[in-house]
């Protein structure tokens, strides 16, 4: 039995190896290492590498880190302390729904087709094939989750210690990235082998347990009602279902003592990977591999930047799904137009696009928090060319199907309004409610930023699609290959946004204009702004040849 094991084991590493020794290979490549280089310049490249990107990755995230540590000082009547433990905790319960949700959905073993004719079809030891794919699913998860606690934990030290850090403090840097490390290690790996368990589980032979899709919603319910409980009864903070995930992220951050975090780390560990093992003996490969027969394909052309073969993949499996056809309004016009857009946005709509609306509303209150200009202007940067992004999503897609569009019996306008409708009321919306958020935090808010917001995002979409139709040629259009946004939308976007707002604070701060006429002038030159913008885009889109 014992050589059994052995054999399955070395077989099923066998086939992993391969795949790990072709990913590094091509991450090996965009920093130009040669595998067939002499021995002593590979270990001096080697060597060069690795202190190269420990100093990045430490530059990084000490600039995150003094971010993170404003964000959290600024919060008013809550300790950072709590405030830190608030977002590490919603932060892994996140992790594990999205996990729970993908794994219960789809299953989390993903086969290529050659996976599928090695090991799918032999009698090897299921237990020993889910956890070996379960642990490279979890270092690649991995890369993410241990810089973010190690961040946190630098972010808390920032917040705490008020003054400006320098290389002094070094070891207080390293005490409490190491400690949120230690406690985040075994607490991820218990968090993400127990998610996989319940999607091993529902590929038991032959049955299917439909139940268990609903797993992570009932999840979500659960965690909602407790933050409710812990919001509204007075302490309700130490109930049992909180203690066993606070306690560790309490001991990472330094507010407890750290032995007993690790204990019940640990313990989540040992309880996720022994549920795996238990759960992983019965499972059926062949359905593995038939629900994941794409998404080997579709992970490298995501690696690789295919974008084109992406969405194809995508689109293959949406037209195999068995939907049924949507029956579009009667009504010509913007409404075919808009219902177009909104069963384009239900039919592509995935579950990690909920982050571009996150990051969106975090960045706009993150502005507004952060009082640190260097820091704000970066903030600035990636929320207009993030805006940018979204608000062009559908004249991406027109543009991809170019020979549909010259064809539609539509105007431009009506083409460009109805693209932008629905991104730019999410974004309205996500700003807006950032700013009622800071508002309610006590955060001082310019009389000017309320009014521009509004035709300062429509600036933001116009600049956007400006940067799309320069750039844009009828042949590569022909062809499905739609231009890309690029700095000059951020460049453009704070253009038609600051020209007003820098009007407008002339105009109240130097020349003492009413708050009125100052409100007044800088809508005024940003309305007139969208105006010119709308008119040189549709210009220019009408001259693409």
């Amino acid at each position: 039995m014992a050589a059994s094991k052995r054999i399955d084991l070395q077989t099923t590493w066998l086939v992993m190896s391969r795949k790990l020794r072709t990913q590094l290979e091509f991450w090996l490549l965009l920093v130009d290492y040669d595998r067939e280089a002499r021995p002593l310049s590979n270990i001096l490249y080697q060597v060069y590498l690795f202190v190269f990107m420990s100093l990045w990755g430490l530059a990084m995230l000490t600039l995150l880190a003094d971010f993170g540590g404003q964000a959290l000082a600024a919060i008013p009547l809550i300790p950072a302390e709590t405030s830190a433990l608030a977002v590490a905790a919603v932060a892994f319960t996140l992790f594990f729904l999205l996990e729970l949700y993908a794994a219960t959905q789809r299953s989390p073993l993903v086969f290529s087709e050659a996976d599928a004719h090695l090991l799918c079809q032999t009698p090897l030891d299921r237990r020993i094939v889910a956890v070996i794919w379960f642990l490279r699913a979890w270092m690649f998860r991995a890369l993410i989750i241990w810089p973010a606690s190690i961040m946190m934990g630098y972010a808390l030290l920032e917040a705490q210690f008020g003054g400006e850090l320098d290389i002094v403090h070094l070891p207080l840097y390293l005490l409490a990235g190491l400690r949120m490390l230690v406690v985040a290690i075994p607490l991820h790996l218990g968090l993400h082998s127990l998610a996989w368990s319940l999607g091993t589980w529902r590929l038991h032979g032959n049955q299917d347990l439909p139940a268990l899709r609903w797993s992570a919603h009932l999840f979500g319910v659960f965690m909602f009602a407790s933050c409710v409980c812990t919001t509204l009864i007075p302490g309700a903070s130490s109930q049992t279902w909180l203690w066993p995930l606070v306690l560790p992220l309490q001991a990472g951050l330094g507010t407890t003592p750290l032995p007993p975090g690790i204990a019940v780390s640990l313990s989540w560990a040992v309880l996720g990977i022994f549920s795996l093992w238990m759960l992983a003996s019965r499972i059926s490969l062949a359905r593995a591999a038939q629900e994941t027969s794409l998404q080997e394909a579709l992970q490298a052309a995501k690696w690789t930047m295919a974008f084109g073969l992406e969405q194809e993949i995508k689109q293959r499996q949406r037209l195999g799904s068995g939907r049924k056809p949507s029956r579009l309004p009667l009504r010509p016009g913007l409404a075919a137009l808009l219902w177009r857009n909104a069963v384009q946005s239900l039919r592509s709509f995935r579950l990690n696009q909920i982050f571009s609306w996150v990051w969106i509303y975090g960045l706009t209150l993150g502005v507004l928090l952060v009082q640190d200009w260097w820091v704000r202007t970066l903030l600035i940067v990636l929320w207009l060319y993030l805006l940018g992004n979204r608000a062009v999503i559908y004249v991406k897609a027109d543009l991809k199907n170019w020979w549909l569009l010259r064809q539609l019996p539509f105007a431009f306008h009506q083409i460009t309004l109805t693209n932008a409708f629905l991104p730019l009321i999410g974004i309205g919306l996500a700003a807006s409610l950032a700013l009622l958020m800071a508002f309610l935090m006590g955060i001082r808010i310019h009389p000017l930023l309320p009014w521009l917001l509004l035709p300062g995002i429509v600036g933001i979409a116009l600049a956007a699609g400006l940067d799309l139709v320069i750039r844009a040629k009828a042949e590569r259009l022909t062809a499905g290959s739609p231009p890309l946004t690029t700095f000059l939308t951020t460049l453009m976007a704070a253009l038609a946004l600051g020209i007003p707002g820098g009007l407008g604070w002339l105009a109240l701060t130097y020349l003492h204009f009413p708050i009125w006429l100052g409100i007044l002038i800088a809508l005024a030159v940003s309305l007139g702004l969208d105006y010119a913008l709308y008119l040189l885009v549709r210009k220019l889109f009408i001259q693409i040849q």
